[in-house]
């Protein structure tokens, strides 16, 4: 999930405004940058709206944190089907994201 998922952006002006933009579009570059071979390996973590860049963490929210990406992580190990992945990207056959989903889910 991404870090700013779900969390609107304050806008005050043409400077908030640039800000929310610039905010976005490093969000969707960060999203798109993930080979599609990785994507399907790639956990998605909620981040229960605390940004990378909040470094001041409370024990709660870095203990709420931790339990987040266990959770995420043990859903995906559940379905995870290595054997499945290593005949599909090993072999040079390429998946559509669609497809990548349903290999993680199914």
């Amino acid at each position: 999930m991404e870090p700013e998922e779900g969390r609107s952006h304050t806008i005050h002006g043409p400077i908030t405004l640039l800000a929310a933009l610039f905010a976005t579009m490093l969000e969707a570059h960060d999203a798109r940058y993930i080979a599609d071979h990785a994507f399907v390996r790639t956990i998605p973590i909620p981040t229960l709206g605390i940004r990378t860049t909040d470094f001041e963490l409370s024990r709660d929210n870095s203990e709420a944190l931790y339990a987040s990406g266990r959770q995420a992580a043990e859903a995906f190990f559940q379905h995870w089907d290595f054997e499945r992945y290593k005949g599909q990207y090993r072999q040079g056959t390429p998946l559509h994201r669609r497809e990548q989903v349903s290999l993680v889910r199914n």
